[in-house]
């Protein structure tokens, strides 16, 4: 009968509004689910990982490489000069420098799903390379060398170049041979120390195994000298 259609016809109606209200339930909670894991893990100036989520990252991948007998590279970053540019120019425009350096530098180094860029505090940020040797660690330091000074950000404080530029120490270790990521960062801090006091805008790559060092300079054309 014409009630009986009318009844089943509102039963499907309100059968498929529940529907949609059930599944747009879902969907938000899972896009709001979503937010507050990018809000708890990302930093909120450069949108890089934060140092939390690098250190549950970098020893994810360090267990992984060791199950694969594979090599990790770690490359540690820091803006030449910083105070000098925030004392320069004011902190808002640090904020700014910081966050197109995290985007160059995220642009020249994530070229692989693996790979990823982390804020590690302050104006440093770190570069982790899974499967990476020494010479593919090198190749990514001098493209993101050359990427971050590509932007020609002014630098009037600066004692290297008239604009931003970053120092970089980087070493390549097989994970088999270290027990935790932590050797990988001494090490890596370790040659970002000595490439500064080289005279920065340029990296330093050290072999654990050997304590070979070599530093390049990443603009050897250019005639800006020191004050």
């Amino acid at each position: 009968s014409i009630y009986m259609l009318f009844t089943l016809f509102c039963a499907n109606l309100i059968g498929a509004a529940g529907s949609y209200a059930l599944e747009y339930a879902n969907r938000r909670a899972f896009l709001e689910r979503r937010l507050l894991h990018e809000v708890a893990t990302h930093d909120g100036l450069t949108g890089l990982l934060n140092r939390a989520a690098f250190e549950d990252e970098i020893r994810r991948l360090w267990s992984q490489a060791q199950r694969d007998r594979q090599p990790v590279a770690v490359i540690m970053l820091d803006i030449d000069c910083f105070k000098a540019f925030n004392d320069t120019y004011g902190h808002q425009a640090g904020d700014d420098c910081l966050r197109r350096v995290a985007v160059a530098a995220g642009k020249a180094a994530q070229r692989r799903p693996l790979d990823f860029v982390a804020r590690y505090g302050g104006e440093e940020l770190v570069v982790v390379l899974y499967g990476a040797d020494r010479s593919y660690a090198e190749e990514v330091a001098r493209a993101v060398l050359v990427s971050v000074s590509g932007l020609k950000i002014p630098h009037a404080g600066s004692v290297v170049q008239p604009h931003v530029t970053v120092s970089a120490g980087l070493v390549s270790m097989d994970a088999i041979l270290a027990s935790s990521h932590d050797l990988g960062i001494q090490w890596a801090d370790k040659a970002l120390y000595m490439a500064k006091e080289r005279g920065r805008n340029r990296y330093v790559a050290l072999d654990p195994l050997t304590m070979r060092r070599t530093a390049r300079d990443e603009l050897p054309n250019d005639n800006y000298k020191t004050a």
